[in-house]
Protein backbone atom coordinates (compact mmCIF):
# COMPACT_ATOMS: atom_id res chain seq x y z
CA UNK A 1 0.00 0.00 0.00
CA UNK A 2 1.71 3.19 -1.23
CA UNK A 3 1.06 6.31 1.24
CA UNK A 4 0.75 10.11 -0.31
CA UNK A 5 0.96 12.89 1.42
CA UNK A 6 -1.65 15.25 1.00
CA UNK A 7 0.81 18.16 2.60
CA UNK A 8 1.15 20.54 -0.34
CA UNK A 9 -2.82 20.37 -1.68
CA UNK A 10 -4.22 20.77 1.87
CA UNK A 11 -2.08 24.62 1.24
CA UNK A 12 -3.75 27.87 0.28
CA UNK A 13 -2.48 29.72 -2.29
CA UNK A 14 -0.94 32.07 -0.22
CA UNK A 15 0.56 29.11 1.85
CA UNK A 16 1.57 27.55 -1.34
CA UNK A 17 3.45 31.04 -2.53
CA UNK A 18 5.30 31.18 1.07
CA UNK A 19 6.40 27.73 0.50
CA UNK A 20 8.20 28.51 -2.29
CA UNK A 21 9.84 31.73 -1.47
CA UNK A 22 11.08 29.85 1.83
CA UNK A 23 12.13 26.81 -0.15
CA UNK A 24 14.28 29.39 -3.10
CA UNK A 25 15.61 30.96 0.40
CA UNK A 26 17.20 27.84 1.61
CA UNK A 27 18.65 26.90 -1.35
CA UNK A 28 20.41 30.34 -1.92
CA UNK A 29 21.61 29.82 1.48
CA UNK A 30 19.84 32.36 3.83
CA UNK A 31 20.18 31.84 7.09
CA UNK A 32 17.88 31.83 10.37
CA UNK A 33 15.15 32.08 8.21
CA UNK A 34 11.20 33.17 10.02
CA UNK A 35 8.23 33.85 8.79
CA UNK A 36 4.96 35.52 10.50
CA UNK A 37 1.45 36.09 9.18
CA UNK A 38 0.57 39.14 9.72
CA UNK A 39 -2.48 39.06 8.44
CA UNK A 40 -5.30 40.77 10.99
CA UNK A 41 -1.76 42.65 12.67
CA UNK A 42 -0.72 44.90 9.23
CA UNK A 43 -2.80 46.15 7.08
CA UNK A 44 0.05 46.04 4.17
CA UNK A 45 0.73 42.86 3.89
CA UNK A 46 0.02 39.20 4.97
CA UNK A 47 3.40 37.56 5.44
CA UNK A 48 6.89 38.85 6.75
CA UNK A 49 9.80 36.88 5.80
CA UNK A 50 12.92 37.61 7.50
CA UNK A 51 16.33 36.08 6.84
CA UNK A 52 20.53 36.71 7.25
CA UNK A 53 23.05 36.45 5.23
CA UNK A 54 26.98 36.42 5.32
CA UNK A 55 27.93 39.69 3.46
CA UNK A 56 26.54 42.08 1.45
CA UNK A 57 27.37 40.39 -1.49
CA UNK A 58 25.54 37.12 -0.40
CA UNK A 59 22.38 39.35 0.69
CA UNK A 60 22.65 40.27 -3.73
CA UNK A 61 23.00 37.31 -4.03
CA UNK A 62 20.05 35.45 -2.10
CA UNK A 63 18.12 38.47 -3.67
CA UNK A 64 19.01 37.80 -7.52
CA UNK A 65 18.05 33.46 -6.54
CA UNK A 66 14.51 35.09 -5.46
CA UNK A 67 14.02 37.07 -8.14
CA UNK A 68 14.85 34.61 -10.85
CA UNK A 69 13.10 31.43 -9.22
CA UNK A 70 9.81 33.44 -8.38
CA UNK A 71 9.76 35.72 -11.82
CA UNK A 72 7.21 32.79 -13.04
CA UNK A 73 4.41 33.25 -10.02
CA UNK A 74 5.21 36.90 -8.54
CA UNK A 75 6.49 40.25 -9.46
CA UNK A 76 7.86 42.42 -6.52
CA UNK A 77 5.99 45.94 -6.22
CA UNK A 78 9.72 47.54 -5.29
CA UNK A 79 13.03 46.30 -4.14
CA UNK A 80 15.22 48.63 -1.75
CA UNK A 81 18.78 48.34 -0.39
CA UNK A 82 20.27 46.08 -2.76
CA UNK A 83 22.85 48.22 -4.30
CA UNK A 84 24.36 47.99 -1.04
CA UNK A 85 22.90 44.85 0.33
CA UNK A 86 23.19 44.99 4.03
CA UNK A 87 18.93 44.93 4.49
CA UNK A 88 17.24 44.46 0.85
CA UNK A 89 13.74 45.00 0.83
CA UNK A 90 11.77 43.03 -1.48
CA UNK A 91 7.49 43.87 -1.02
CA UNK A 92 5.76 41.03 -3.28
CA UNK A 93 2.64 42.56 -2.17
CA UNK A 94 1.15 40.05 -0.22
CA UNK A 95 4.74 39.03 0.76
CA UNK A 96 7.34 41.64 2.09
CA UNK A 97 11.15 39.65 2.13
CA UNK A 98 13.62 40.84 4.50
CA UNK A 99 17.28 40.28 3.66
CA UNK A 100 19.86 41.00 6.00
CA UNK A 101 23.34 41.02 7.34
CA UNK A 102 23.82 39.21 10.35
CA UNK A 103 24.87 42.83 12.01
CA UNK A 104 22.15 44.31 10.69
CA UNK A 105 19.36 42.05 11.69
CA UNK A 106 21.20 42.01 15.06
CA UNK A 107 21.06 46.04 15.38
CA UNK A 108 17.51 46.58 14.38
CA UNK A 109 15.86 43.09 15.38
CA UNK A 110 12.95 43.16 12.66
CA UNK A 111 11.55 40.09 15.11
CA UNK A 112 10.16 42.57 18.18
CA UNK A 113 8.28 43.98 15.79
CA UNK A 114 5.84 41.41 14.90
CA UNK A 115 5.42 39.83 18.91
CA UNK A 116 1.52 39.93 18.04
CA UNK A 117 1.64 37.75 14.74
CA UNK A 118 1.69 34.00 14.19
CA UNK A 119 4.97 32.54 13.67
CA UNK A 120 4.44 30.30 10.63
CA UNK A 121 7.91 29.27 9.62
CA UNK A 122 9.77 27.25 11.49
CA UNK A 123 6.91 25.56 12.64
CA UNK A 124 7.07 26.01 16.84
CA UNK A 125 6.12 22.80 18.08
CA UNK A 126 4.80 23.19 21.58
CA UNK A 127 5.37 20.57 24.20
CA UNK A 128 2.14 18.78 25.47
CA UNK A 129 1.68 18.95 29.27
CA UNK A 130 2.53 15.84 31.11
CA UNK A 131 0.23 14.40 33.33
CA UNK A 132 1.57 13.90 37.02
Amino acid sequence: MRVVKKFNKSLTNGQRALKQIIDTLIEAGAEDIVAYDVKGVSDITDYVVICSSRSEKHSQGIWNRLERDLSSIIKPRAVEGYKSGSWVLADFYDYVIHILTKPMRDFYRLEDLWFAAKQCYPKIRRRKRQKH
